[in-house]
Protein backbone atom coordinates (compact mmCIF):
# COMPACT_ATOMS: atom_id res chain seq x y z
CA UNK A 1 0.00 0.00 0.00
CA UNK A 2 3.27 2.18 0.85
CA UNK A 3 4.18 2.05 -2.75
CA UNK A 4 0.93 3.12 -4.39
CA UNK A 5 0.38 5.89 -2.54
CA UNK A 6 3.91 6.82 -3.20
CA UNK A 7 3.71 6.22 -7.22
CA UNK A 8 0.12 8.16 -6.92
CA UNK A 9 1.72 11.79 -6.94
CA UNK A 10 3.78 10.82 -9.91
CA UNK A 11 0.86 9.79 -12.24
CA UNK A 12 -0.56 12.90 -11.30
CA UNK A 13 2.23 14.80 -12.31
CA UNK A 14 2.61 12.68 -15.49
CA UNK A 15 -1.17 14.30 -16.82
CA UNK A 16 -0.35 18.23 -15.47
CA UNK A 17 0.68 20.18 -18.64
CA UNK A 18 4.04 21.22 -19.00
CA UNK A 19 5.45 24.07 -18.84
CA UNK A 20 8.21 25.53 -21.39
CA UNK A 21 10.37 27.97 -21.10
CA UNK A 22 10.18 31.17 -23.33
CA UNK A 23 12.16 31.33 -26.40
CA UNK A 24 14.03 34.76 -27.62
CA UNK A 25 12.06 34.47 -31.37
CA UNK A 26 10.18 38.16 -31.13
CA UNK A 27 6.86 39.52 -32.26
CA UNK A 28 6.65 39.80 -36.36
CA UNK A 29 9.44 36.78 -36.69
CA UNK A 30 9.10 33.25 -38.38
CA UNK A 31 9.05 30.33 -35.47
CA UNK A 32 8.40 26.77 -35.71
CA UNK A 33 6.54 26.31 -32.66
CA UNK A 34 5.54 28.50 -29.94
CA UNK A 35 8.10 27.49 -27.50
CA UNK A 36 10.69 29.60 -29.88
CA UNK A 37 8.58 33.06 -28.94
CA UNK A 38 9.25 34.99 -26.33
CA UNK A 39 5.66 35.49 -25.89
CA UNK A 40 4.79 31.87 -25.90
CA UNK A 41 2.76 31.87 -29.46
CA UNK A 42 3.82 31.16 -32.83
CA UNK A 43 0.91 31.29 -34.83
CA UNK A 44 0.13 30.37 -38.39
CA UNK A 45 -0.60 32.56 -41.28
CA UNK A 46 -2.66 32.81 -44.69
CA UNK A 47 1.15 33.15 -46.73
CA UNK A 48 0.86 30.53 -48.49
CA UNK A 49 5.20 29.15 -48.13
CA UNK A 50 6.20 26.69 -46.29
CA UNK A 51 7.39 28.82 -43.55
CA UNK A 52 4.01 30.64 -42.73
CA UNK A 53 4.48 30.41 -39.08
CA UNK A 54 5.36 33.73 -37.12
CA UNK A 55 5.47 34.67 -33.12
CA UNK A 56 2.40 36.90 -32.26
CA UNK A 57 0.84 38.28 -29.20
CA UNK A 58 -1.60 37.21 -26.90
CA UNK A 59 -2.34 40.15 -24.38
CA UNK A 60 -1.77 44.09 -24.67
CA UNK A 61 1.19 43.71 -22.19
CA UNK A 62 3.47 41.80 -24.79
CA UNK A 63 3.01 44.92 -27.46
CA UNK A 64 4.22 46.97 -24.53
CA UNK A 65 7.39 44.82 -23.65
CA UNK A 66 7.90 44.46 -27.48
CA UNK A 67 7.34 48.33 -28.59
CA UNK A 68 7.70 50.53 -25.27
CA UNK A 69 5.05 51.78 -23.60
CA UNK A 70 2.11 50.53 -21.40
CA UNK A 71 -0.25 47.64 -21.86
CA UNK A 72 -3.03 50.66 -21.37
CA UNK A 73 -1.20 51.95 -24.90
CA UNK A 74 -1.77 48.96 -26.51
CA UNK A 75 -3.60 46.62 -27.76
CA UNK A 76 -3.66 42.77 -29.47
CA UNK A 77 -6.23 42.32 -31.90
CA UNK A 78 -7.04 39.08 -33.34
CA UNK A 79 -5.68 39.15 -37.01
CA UNK A 80 -8.10 39.43 -40.44
CA UNK A 81 -6.87 39.02 -44.30
CA UNK A 82 -4.78 42.56 -44.31
CA UNK A 83 -2.60 41.49 -41.41
CA UNK A 84 -2.80 37.45 -42.71
CA UNK A 85 -4.92 36.48 -40.19
CA UNK A 86 -2.00 36.65 -36.97
CA UNK A 87 -3.08 38.20 -34.21
CA UNK A 88 -1.24 42.21 -34.45
CA UNK A 89 -0.56 44.76 -32.14
CA UNK A 90 -2.42 48.09 -31.99
CA UNK A 91 -1.95 51.24 -30.46
CA UNK A 92 -4.45 52.64 -29.25
CA UNK A 93 -3.55 56.63 -29.83
CA UNK A 94 -2.40 55.90 -33.68
CA UNK A 95 -4.02 54.95 -36.63
CA UNK A 96 -1.29 53.35 -38.39
CA UNK A 97 -1.94 50.03 -36.99
CA UNK A 98 -0.85 46.61 -38.49
CA UNK A 99 2.42 47.03 -37.82
CA UNK A 100 3.74 48.99 -34.66
CA UNK A 101 5.19 52.23 -34.49
CA UNK A 102 7.86 54.05 -32.11
CA UNK A 103 6.42 55.28 -29.28
CA UNK A 104 7.54 58.86 -30.38
CA UNK A 105 5.62 59.11 -33.73
CA UNK A 106 2.30 60.49 -33.60
CA UNK A 107 -0.38 60.51 -35.89
CA UNK A 108 -3.90 62.56 -35.62
CA UNK A 109 -6.41 60.97 -34.74
CA UNK A 110 -9.29 60.78 -36.29
CA UNK A 111 -11.60 63.03 -34.29
CA UNK A 112 -9.28 65.84 -35.48
CA UNK A 113 -9.62 64.88 -38.89
CA UNK A 114 -13.93 65.04 -38.91
CA UNK A 115 -13.13 68.56 -36.42
CA UNK A 116 -10.78 69.53 -39.12
CA UNK A 117 -13.59 68.85 -42.00
CA UNK A 118 -16.45 70.71 -40.19
CA UNK A 119 -14.33 73.87 -39.71
CA UNK A 120 -13.73 73.83 -43.28
CA UNK A 121 -16.42 76.43 -44.91
CA UNK A 122 -17.69 75.95 -48.04
CA UNK A 123 -19.67 78.53 -50.04
CA UNK A 124 -22.04 78.35 -53.07
CA UNK A 125 -22.42 81.16 -55.18
CA UNK A 126 -26.15 81.12 -56.90
CA UNK A 127 -26.63 81.59 -60.51
CA UNK A 128 -27.51 84.91 -62.42
CA UNK A 129 -31.68 85.01 -62.78
CA UNK A 130 -33.69 88.15 -62.33
CA UNK A 131 -35.23 88.22 -58.93
CA UNK A 132 -39.51 87.85 -59.20
CA UNK A 133 -40.94 90.42 -56.36
CA UNK A 134 -38.12 88.87 -54.02
CA UNK A 135 -39.54 85.14 -54.48
CA UNK A 136 -35.91 84.56 -56.57
CA UNK A 137 -33.47 86.48 -54.71
CA UNK A 138 -31.18 84.17 -54.53
CA UNK A 139 -28.21 84.39 -51.53
CA UNK A 140 -25.52 82.38 -51.46
CA UNK A 141 -25.69 79.06 -49.49
CA UNK A 142 -22.52 78.77 -46.39
CA UNK A 143 -21.93 74.93 -44.99
CA UNK A 144 -19.39 72.75 -43.57
CA UNK A 145 -18.12 69.66 -44.86
CA UNK A 146 -19.83 66.64 -43.15
CA UNK A 147 -23.04 68.84 -42.64
CA UNK A 148 -26.29 69.52 -45.03
CA UNK A 149 -26.23 72.13 -47.16
CA UNK A 150 -29.88 73.63 -47.86
CA UNK A 151 -29.97 74.59 -51.95
CA UNK A 152 -33.74 76.23 -52.42
CA UNK A 153 -32.45 78.14 -54.97
CA UNK A 154 -34.59 76.28 -58.11
CA UNK A 155 -37.64 75.46 -55.74
CA UNK A 156 -37.56 79.10 -54.77
CA UNK A 157 -37.56 80.93 -58.18
CA UNK A 158 -40.09 78.26 -59.41
CA UNK A 159 -42.38 79.00 -56.53
CA UNK A 160 -42.07 82.09 -57.35
CA UNK A 161 -42.79 81.90 -61.14
CA UNK A 162 -45.64 79.80 -60.42
CA UNK A 163 -47.07 81.72 -57.37
CA UNK A 164 -46.85 84.78 -59.61
CA UNK A 165 -48.42 82.76 -62.89
CA UNK A 166 -51.44 81.76 -60.78
CA UNK A 167 -52.53 85.29 -59.52
CA UNK A 168 -51.49 86.53 -63.19
CA UNK A 169 -54.18 83.77 -64.60
CA UNK A 170 -56.70 84.84 -61.45
CA UNK A 171 -56.69 88.66 -62.44
CA UNK A 172 -56.70 87.63 -66.44
CA UNK A 173 -60.09 85.89 -65.56
CA UNK A 174 -61.55 88.37 -63.06
CA UNK A 175 -60.61 90.98 -66.00
CA UNK A 176 -62.43 88.88 -68.53
CA UNK A 177 -65.28 88.40 -66.43
CA UNK A 178 -65.69 92.15 -66.08
CA UNK A 179 -64.83 92.95 -70.02
CA UNK A 180 -67.87 90.60 -70.59
CA UNK A 181 -70.34 92.25 -68.56
CA UNK A 182 -69.39 95.47 -69.39
CA UNK A 183 -70.11 93.97 -72.97
CA UNK A 184 -73.15 92.73 -72.17
CA UNK A 185 -74.45 95.65 -70.51
CA UNK A 186 -73.67 97.87 -73.26
CA UNK A 187 -75.12 95.30 -76.06
CA UNK A 188 -78.77 96.64 -75.83
CA UNK A 189 -80.68 95.20 -78.97
CA UNK A 190 -77.38 93.48 -80.53
CA UNK A 191 -77.45 89.55 -80.33
CA UNK A 192 -74.09 89.65 -81.43
CA UNK A 193 -72.86 91.76 -78.67
CA UNK A 194 -74.95 89.79 -76.21
CA UNK A 195 -73.50 86.14 -77.22
CA UNK A 196 -70.47 87.74 -76.48
CA UNK A 197 -70.59 88.97 -73.59
CA UNK A 198 -72.19 86.02 -72.13
CA UNK A 199 -69.14 83.97 -73.93
CA UNK A 200 -66.51 85.89 -72.09
CA UNK A 201 -68.01 85.65 -68.95
CA UNK A 202 -68.75 81.90 -69.00
CA UNK A 203 -65.40 81.24 -70.43
CA UNK A 204 -63.25 83.17 -68.09
CA UNK A 205 -65.34 81.77 -65.07
CA UNK A 206 -64.76 78.50 -66.51
CA UNK A 207 -61.44 79.03 -66.65
CA UNK A 208 -60.88 80.73 -62.76
CA UNK A 209 -62.48 77.02 -61.77
CA UNK A 210 -59.89 74.83 -63.55
CA UNK A 211 -57.06 77.34 -62.38
CA UNK A 212 -57.77 76.90 -58.37
CA UNK A 213 -58.95 73.59 -58.59
CA UNK A 214 -55.58 72.56 -60.18
CA UNK A 215 -53.66 74.09 -57.73
CA UNK A 216 -56.19 72.60 -54.94
CA UNK A 217 -55.82 69.13 -56.58
CA UNK A 218 -52.33 69.14 -56.78
CA UNK A 219 -51.61 70.40 -53.32
CA UNK A 220 -54.19 67.76 -51.81
CA UNK A 221 -51.64 64.81 -53.77
CA UNK A 222 -48.20 66.57 -52.77
CA UNK A 223 -47.88 69.96 -51.51
CA UNK A 224 -44.22 69.99 -52.32
CA UNK A 225 -45.98 69.58 -55.90
CA UNK A 226 -46.80 73.66 -55.56
CA UNK A 227 -44.77 74.46 -52.79
CA UNK A 228 -41.60 72.92 -54.62
CA UNK A 229 -39.71 72.82 -51.27
CA UNK A 230 -35.53 73.00 -50.93
CA UNK A 231 -33.04 70.56 -51.93
CA UNK A 232 -30.69 69.13 -48.83
CA UNK A 233 -27.49 67.82 -49.79
CA UNK A 234 -24.91 66.41 -47.38
CA UNK A 235 -21.10 68.13 -48.25
CA UNK A 236 -18.32 65.52 -48.59
CA UNK A 237 -15.00 66.29 -49.85
CA UNK A 238 -14.05 66.09 -53.37
CA UNK A 239 -11.97 63.53 -54.67
CA UNK A 240 -9.52 64.04 -57.29
CA UNK A 241 -10.18 61.76 -60.33
CA UNK A 242 -7.55 62.42 -62.51
CA UNK A 243 -4.07 61.97 -61.90
CA UNK A 244 -2.28 64.96 -60.80
CA UNK A 245 0.30 66.25 -63.49
CA UNK A 246 3.12 64.33 -64.33
CA UNK A 247 2.27 61.71 -61.52
CA UNK A 248 2.47 57.87 -62.06
CA UNK A 249 0.42 56.84 -59.54
CA UNK A 250 2.21 54.42 -57.12
CA UNK A 251 0.12 51.93 -54.43
CA UNK A 252 0.39 50.92 -50.95
CA UNK A 253 -2.06 48.24 -51.61
CA UNK A 254 -1.80 45.09 -52.74
CA UNK A 255 -2.79 45.49 -56.37
CA UNK A 256 -4.36 42.46 -58.46
CA UNK A 257 -1.21 40.79 -59.97
CA UNK A 258 -1.18 40.70 -64.06
CA UNK A 259 -1.27 36.68 -65.02
CA UNK A 260 0.99 34.68 -64.54
CA UNK A 261 2.86 37.02 -62.43
CA UNK A 262 5.26 35.67 -59.27
CA UNK A 263 3.71 37.92 -56.62
CA UNK A 264 7.41 37.74 -53.84
CA UNK A 265 5.74 35.52 -50.26
CA UNK A 266 7.04 34.75 -47.46
CA UNK A 267 8.90 35.98 -45.08
CA UNK A 268 9.85 39.57 -45.44
CA UNK A 269 8.91 41.11 -42.39
CA UNK A 270 9.31 44.33 -40.25
CA UNK A 271 11.84 44.15 -38.09
CA UNK A 272 11.47 47.64 -36.60
CA UNK A 273 9.95 51.17 -36.67
CA UNK A 274 11.99 54.56 -37.47
CA UNK A 275 11.10 57.51 -38.33
CA UNK A 276 14.11 60.45 -38.23
CA UNK A 277 13.28 64.04 -39.24
CA UNK A 278 16.76 64.64 -39.89
CA UNK A 279 17.94 61.70 -40.82
CA UNK A 280 21.74 60.70 -41.36
CA UNK A 281 23.06 60.00 -44.65
CA UNK A 282 23.43 56.81 -44.90
CA UNK A 283 24.39 53.82 -47.30
CA UNK A 284 23.23 55.00 -51.20
CA UNK A 285 24.17 56.31 -54.22
CA UNK A 286 23.18 59.66 -55.63
CA UNK A 287 22.59 63.11 -54.01
CA UNK A 288 21.23 62.54 -50.52
CA UNK A 289 19.89 66.75 -50.05
CA UNK A 290 16.09 65.57 -50.24
CA UNK A 291 16.50 62.04 -48.09
CA UNK A 292 14.64 63.90 -45.60
CA UNK A 293 11.37 64.52 -47.08
CA UNK A 294 9.65 61.18 -47.87
CA UNK A 295 11.59 59.61 -44.47
CA UNK A 296 8.90 60.00 -42.30
CA UNK A 297 5.97 58.99 -44.07
CA UNK A 298 6.94 55.30 -43.12
CA UNK A 299 8.69 54.20 -39.96
CA UNK A 300 8.62 50.52 -41.52
CA UNK A 301 12.32 49.26 -41.98
CA UNK A 302 13.62 45.74 -43.30
CA UNK A 303 16.64 43.58 -43.56
CA UNK A 304 18.96 44.96 -46.67
CA UNK A 305 19.33 41.88 -47.66
CA UNK A 306 16.03 41.20 -48.15
CA UNK A 307 15.75 43.23 -50.45
CA UNK A 308 15.75 40.87 -54.04
CA UNK A 309 13.42 42.97 -56.63
CA UNK A 310 13.99 46.20 -58.42
CA UNK A 311 11.07 47.96 -59.53
CA UNK A 312 11.46 50.87 -62.47
CA UNK A 313 8.79 53.41 -62.73
CA UNK A 314 7.88 57.10 -64.67
CA UNK A 315 7.53 60.30 -63.27
CA UNK A 316 6.60 63.38 -64.79
CA UNK A 317 8.23 65.56 -62.36
CA UNK A 318 11.96 66.25 -61.29
CA UNK A 319 13.06 64.95 -57.85
CA UNK A 320 12.53 67.38 -55.61
CA UNK A 321 8.95 67.75 -56.80
CA UNK A 322 8.11 64.16 -56.89
CA UNK A 323 9.14 64.27 -53.21
CA UNK A 324 7.20 67.40 -52.20
CA UNK A 325 3.64 66.19 -54.15
CA UNK A 326 3.90 63.04 -52.67
CA UNK A 327 4.75 64.25 -49.17
CA UNK A 328 1.94 66.95 -49.17
CA UNK A 329 -0.46 64.22 -50.66
CA UNK A 330 0.58 62.29 -47.50
CA UNK A 331 0.18 65.21 -45.02
CA UNK A 332 -3.07 66.32 -46.57
CA UNK A 333 -4.45 62.78 -45.79
CA UNK A 334 -2.96 62.42 -42.14
CA UNK A 335 -1.02 60.04 -42.88
CA UNK A 336 -3.88 57.60 -43.80
CA UNK A 337 -2.89 53.71 -45.68
CA UNK A 338 -2.26 53.69 -49.44
CA UNK A 339 -1.94 57.88 -49.26
CA UNK A 340 1.50 58.07 -48.39
CA UNK A 341 3.22 56.96 -52.03
CA UNK A 342 7.27 56.57 -52.01
CA UNK A 343 10.36 55.60 -54.12
CA UNK A 344 13.62 55.25 -53.35
CA UNK A 345 15.56 57.20 -56.18
CA UNK A 346 14.49 59.28 -58.92
CA UNK A 347 17.18 59.79 -62.04
CA UNK A 348 16.34 63.00 -63.89
CA UNK A 349 16.30 63.73 -67.17
CA UNK A 350 19.47 65.22 -67.13
CA UNK A 351 20.81 61.97 -65.86
CA UNK A 352 21.50 63.07 -62.26
CA UNK A 353 20.18 60.74 -59.05
CA UNK A 354 18.77 61.34 -55.96
CA UNK A 355 17.97 58.92 -53.25
CA UNK A 356 14.73 59.96 -51.36
CA UNK A 357 14.75 56.98 -49.25
CA UNK A 358 17.17 55.13 -47.09
CA UNK A 359 17.49 51.47 -49.08
CA UNK A 360 16.53 49.79 -45.64
CA UNK A 361 12.78 51.29 -45.63
CA UNK A 362 10.19 50.09 -47.29
CA UNK A 363 8.67 52.70 -49.88
CA UNK A 364 5.44 52.59 -51.19
CA UNK A 365 5.41 52.21 -54.73
CA UNK A 366 4.63 49.03 -56.40
CA UNK A 367 2.09 47.22 -53.51
CA UNK A 368 2.41 45.49 -50.21
CA UNK A 369 4.40 42.11 -51.00
CA UNK A 370 6.76 44.19 -53.71
CA UNK A 371 6.93 47.12 -51.23
CA UNK A 372 8.48 44.65 -48.91
CA UNK A 373 11.09 43.44 -51.14
CA UNK A 374 12.15 45.97 -53.62
CA UNK A 375 13.90 49.48 -54.30
CA UNK A 376 11.73 51.62 -56.82
CA UNK A 377 13.61 53.75 -59.34
CA UNK A 378 11.54 56.62 -60.98
CA UNK A 379 12.57 57.41 -64.53
CA UNK A 380 11.85 61.30 -65.16
CA UNK A 381 10.28 61.61 -68.25
CA UNK A 382 9.88 64.88 -70.84
CA UNK A 383 6.09 65.32 -70.76
CA UNK A 384 4.32 66.05 -67.13
CA UNK A 385 1.50 65.15 -67.82
CA UNK A 386 0.47 61.75 -66.71
CA UNK A 387 -3.03 60.77 -68.90
CA UNK A 388 -0.91 61.38 -72.39
CA UNK A 389 1.98 58.69 -71.60
CA UNK A 390 -0.37 55.98 -72.53
CA UNK A 391 -2.30 57.47 -75.61
CA UNK A 392 0.36 58.42 -78.49
CA UNK A 393 -2.37 59.67 -80.74
CA UNK A 394 -3.74 62.14 -78.00
CA UNK A 395 -0.44 63.42 -77.12
CA UNK A 396 0.56 64.35 -81.10
CA UNK A 397 -2.68 65.76 -81.65
CA UNK A 398 -2.28 67.98 -78.50
CA UNK A 399 0.78 69.46 -80.04
CA UNK A 400 -0.63 70.45 -83.36
CA UNK A 401 -3.86 71.81 -81.72
CA UNK A 402 -2.26 73.72 -79.07
CA UNK A 403 -3.93 72.43 -76.14
CA UNK A 404 -6.00 69.03 -74.77
CA UNK A 405 -9.32 68.51 -73.13
CA UNK A 406 -9.33 67.83 -69.15
CA UNK A 407 -12.80 67.84 -66.51
CA UNK A 408 -12.31 71.73 -66.62
CA UNK A 409 -11.94 72.67 -69.95
CA UNK A 410 -9.30 73.34 -72.53
CA UNK A 411 -5.67 73.05 -70.80
CA UNK A 412 -2.48 74.61 -73.17
CA UNK A 413 -0.02 72.16 -74.47
CA UNK A 414 3.01 74.48 -75.77
CA UNK A 415 6.32 74.13 -77.39
CA UNK A 416 5.23 71.41 -79.76
CA UNK A 417 3.46 73.11 -82.52
CA UNK A 418 5.90 71.23 -85.63
CA UNK A 419 6.35 67.81 -86.35
CA UNK A 420 9.96 67.70 -84.96
CA UNK A 421 9.42 69.46 -81.90
CA UNK A 422 6.24 66.46 -81.24
CA UNK A 423 8.65 63.87 -82.10
CA UNK A 424 10.43 64.69 -79.24
CA UNK A 425 8.16 65.66 -76.51
CA UNK A 426 5.98 62.49 -77.75
CA UNK A 427 8.60 59.83 -78.06
CA UNK A 428 9.20 59.80 -74.44
CA UNK A 429 12.79 58.26 -74.62
CA UNK A 430 15.27 58.64 -71.70
CA UNK A 431 18.39 60.41 -72.39
CA UNK A 432 21.73 58.45 -72.77
CA UNK A 433 22.91 59.87 -69.51
CA UNK A 434 19.65 58.52 -67.63
CA UNK A 435 20.31 54.91 -69.56
CA UNK A 436 24.02 55.28 -67.95
CA UNK A 437 22.78 56.36 -64.76
CA UNK A 438 20.49 54.07 -64.18
CA UNK A 439 23.02 50.84 -65.36
CA UNK A 440 25.05 52.51 -62.55
CA UNK A 441 22.62 52.72 -59.84
CA UNK A 442 21.77 48.85 -60.50
CA UNK A 443 25.34 47.76 -60.31
CA UNK A 444 25.96 49.34 -57.07
CA UNK A 445 22.13 47.96 -55.84
CA UNK A 446 22.98 44.38 -56.16
CA UNK A 447 26.13 44.90 -54.26
CA UNK A 448 24.54 46.41 -51.16
CA UNK A 449 21.17 43.77 -51.45
CA UNK A 450 20.20 40.53 -53.04
CA UNK A 451 19.16 41.96 -55.98
CA UNK A 452 20.29 40.30 -59.25
CA UNK A 453 21.17 41.47 -62.53
CA UNK A 454 18.50 40.07 -64.57
CA UNK A 455 15.04 40.43 -66.13
CA UNK A 456 14.08 38.21 -62.90
CA UNK A 457 14.44 40.63 -60.34
CA UNK A 458 14.73 43.98 -62.64
CA UNK A 459 11.29 44.61 -63.35
CA UNK A 460 8.61 47.01 -64.85
CA UNK A 461 5.99 48.16 -62.87
CA UNK A 462 3.94 47.27 -65.59
CA UNK A 463 4.61 43.41 -64.71
CA UNK A 464 3.61 43.54 -61.61
CA UNK A 465 -0.01 45.21 -61.52
CA UNK A 466 -2.34 44.87 -64.37
CA UNK A 467 -3.73 48.49 -64.19
CA UNK A 468 -0.16 50.13 -64.62
CA UNK A 469 1.99 50.87 -68.09
CA UNK A 470 5.25 52.45 -67.02
CA UNK A 471 7.69 52.60 -67.83
CA UNK A 472 6.91 53.40 -70.89
CA UNK A 473 8.91 52.87 -74.23
CA UNK A 474 12.24 51.80 -72.03
CA UNK A 475 14.96 50.31 -74.28
CA UNK A 476 15.72 47.22 -72.40
CA UNK A 477 18.70 46.58 -74.65
CA UNK A 478 20.35 49.64 -73.55
CA UNK A 479 20.45 48.16 -69.84
CA UNK A 480 22.95 45.23 -68.45
CA UNK A 481 20.46 42.62 -68.36
CA UNK A 482 21.57 40.77 -71.49
CA UNK A 483 17.98 41.44 -73.20
CA UNK A 484 16.95 42.46 -76.69
CA UNK A 485 14.31 45.42 -76.72
CA UNK A 486 11.55 42.43 -77.62
CA UNK A 487 9.07 41.94 -74.68
CA UNK A 488 11.06 40.15 -72.33
CA UNK A 489 7.74 39.40 -69.93
CA UNK A 490 4.78 37.60 -71.35
CA UNK A 491 2.29 36.85 -69.26
CA UNK A 492 -0.61 35.83 -71.81
CA UNK A 493 -2.64 38.96 -70.38
CA UNK A 494 -3.70 42.42 -70.25
CA UNK A 495 0.22 43.42 -69.07
CA UNK A 496 0.80 42.30 -72.83
CA UNK A 497 -0.59 45.91 -74.10
CA UNK A 498 -0.05 47.91 -71.12
CA UNK A 499 3.85 47.01 -70.85
CA UNK A 500 5.15 48.92 -73.82
CA UNK A 501 8.37 46.89 -74.22
CA UNK A 502 7.77 47.02 -78.31
CA UNK A 503 10.68 49.01 -80.34
CA UNK A 504 7.66 50.42 -82.38
CA UNK A 505 6.82 53.52 -80.23
CA UNK A 506 8.26 55.67 -81.93
CA UNK A 507 6.97 54.48 -85.58
CA UNK A 508 3.74 54.83 -83.99
CA UNK A 509 4.49 58.26 -83.04
CA UNK A 510 5.40 58.82 -86.80
CA UNK A 511 2.46 57.37 -88.05
CA UNK A 512 0.27 60.09 -85.66
CA UNK A 513 2.64 62.85 -86.81
CA UNK A 514 1.41 62.12 -90.48
CA UNK A 515 -2.02 62.01 -89.49
CA UNK A 516 -2.39 65.37 -87.65
CA UNK A 517 0.03 67.41 -89.16
CA UNK A 518 0.00 66.23 -92.94
CA UNK A 519 3.81 65.30 -93.35
CA UNK A 520 6.66 63.86 -91.11
CA UNK A 521 8.10 67.36 -91.33
CA UNK A 522 11.36 65.21 -92.82
CA UNK A 523 11.37 65.38 -96.50
CA UNK A 524 9.87 63.07 -98.95
CA UNK A 525 11.91 60.04 -98.67
CA UNK A 526 11.79 59.70 -94.64
CA UNK A 527 7.76 60.35 -95.17
CA UNK A 528 7.63 57.52 -97.54
CA UNK A 529 9.52 55.15 -95.49
CA UNK A 530 7.60 55.98 -92.50
CA UNK A 531 3.72 55.59 -93.94
CA UNK A 532 2.16 53.52 -95.86
CA UNK A 533 1.47 56.82 -97.99
CA UNK A 534 0.82 55.07 -101.60
CA UNK A 535 -0.77 51.65 -99.85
Amino acid sequence: MKKIALLLPLLLLLFLPQSSEAGSTKIGTVCKDSSACEVGRCQTSDLKNTENKFCVCNEAADCATAYGGTASDWQCNEGSTSAHDLNVCFKVAESKSIYPLSTDQTIETSTKVEQDKEDKKVVFTPPSLPAIGGLCNLKPVESSLGATAVFSWIGQCVAGLYSYGFMLGIMFAILMIIIGGIVLMTAGASENSVSTGKKLIFSSFFGLIVLMSSYLILSNINPNLVEFAPTELKLIDAVELELKAGEEEHAENQEDPVPGSSVPEGTIGVVGAKCEKYPTKSDGSGDKSLINILECDTAYQREQSAVTYVILHDTGRNAAGTANSWHQTCVDNNGAQGKCKSTHYVIETTGKVYQLMDESKIAYHAGTAWNRASIGIDLQRSLSTSWIYSRIDECVKACKEGSYMTKKGKSAFPGCSTPAAARQKCNLALSPAQYNSLNKLLTEIAGRTSVQLTDKYVRAHCEGSASHSDPRNLDWSKLRLGLSNAPHYTSGGKADKLCKFSDKWEAEVEKQIVKYFGTSGQGFGNLFGATDFFQ
